[in-house]
């Protein structure tokens, strides 16, 4: 059985992609229900107004996560992390009126620099763009690794030699290690890493390459290169526009990307007139080529033009339809 790897990659992508937005969805869902759960116990224990805001922050996120999650996961981890970060400063924030410890304000200021880190890039995101995508996750990280850290520290201040300046509920510091881990989950998505600054400059690279240049291992049919040698046959349409005689269109293969070639005879010209069209990309942009002489050989087209045009493509069993 031949395995059909395009295929199968693209199914894996569809596949990862509903599990994301799934994921995106239960995230929302999770930070809605610790919201309301908070805001219950700090009305039992009689909370600051900043504890109040902070948690409906969380809850107002989590609905924007749940409604995005299958709509723009993009702007899905910037209401995620627009959230976490807006969150975050505001309890910070209470920590430090309530104390006067020095030791817990450069903990707790160290957290609200890095909160405030995660709303400036969640900022962008909720636009639509993808930035500093490295400096995000190392944000998250380091938020994360702090409130393990810190749980950690906890189990074990009986056996040393200082305690802690505050109190810590390892639940809740552990739900929050988890909701930075889970961003940075959600950052590692195929979406994400390929809508980066960096990703998009070398997507339009690889772009242009397919439709000005033919690689190495790009193929064709065998029928699509039957009609090209015969300059006849079933893929070949009569045109008669005054210029065209007539034209034929095939595909170029290459890894994921998949080019529409038209081929033309033009009336009273011995060349064939080749145009190469990335998918989805304006005939505008198209490269035509000059082909005065194709030939075959041991399942390679070549094609030589006398204006220098030179390429070679394997040509593969299969039709176009």
């Amino acid at each position: 059985m031949i395995i059909n790897w395009k295929e199968t990659r693209a199914k894996t992508d569809l596949a990862f992609d509903i599990i994301s937005s799934m994921v995106g969805v239960l995230l929302g869902l999770a930070m809605i229900g610790q919201g309301i759960y908070r805001i219950y116990v700090g009305m039992e224990d009689g909370a600051e107004a900043l504890y109040y805001i902070g948690n409906s922050v969380i809850i107002l996120s989590g609905i924007a996560v749940v409604f995005l999650g299958t709509k723009d996961r993009i702007r899905m981890a910037g209401a995620y992390a627009l959230g976490l970060g807006i969150s975050r400063f505001m309890f910070r924030w209470n920590e430090i009126n309530a104390t006067d410890d020095s030791r817990m304000i450069f903990v707790e200021v160290l957290f609200m620099i890095l909160a405030l880190n995660l709303v400036r890039i969640g900022f962008y995101y909720i636009r639509g763009k993808v930035v500093s995508l490295l400096s995000l996750i190392v944000t998250a990280s380091l938020m994360a690794g702090m409130d393990i850290f810190l749980i950690v520290l906890d189990q074990y201040t009986d056996q040393l030699p200082f305690v802690l300046p505050f109190e810590i509920d390892p639940y809740f510091y552990m739900m929050n290690a988890l909701m930075y881990v889970a961003l940075i989950g959600l950052l590692d998505t195929r979406l994400i890493r390929e809508n980066t600054e960096l990703a998009k400059q070398a997507k339009v690279l690889d772009r242009v390459r397919s439709a000005y240049a033919l690689e190495k291992d790009s193929y064709i049919t065998e029928e699509a290169a039957r009609c090209l040698l015969d300059r006849s046959g079933e893929l070949w349409r009569d045109v008669d526009d005054g210029t065209v005689q007539s034209e034929m269109t095939f595909h170029i293969v290459h890894d994921d990307f998949t080019s529409t070639a038209v081929a033309q005879i033009w009336k009273g010209k011995d060349p064939l007139y080749l145009t190469v069209v990335y998918e989805g990309d304006s005939v505008f942009n198209a490269n035509r080529l000059r082909i005065d002489d194709l030939r075959l050989s041991e399942g390679i087209l070549y094609g030589y033009g006398k204006d220098g045009t030179r390429f070679r493509v394997l040509v593969k069993e299969g039709s176009e339809a």
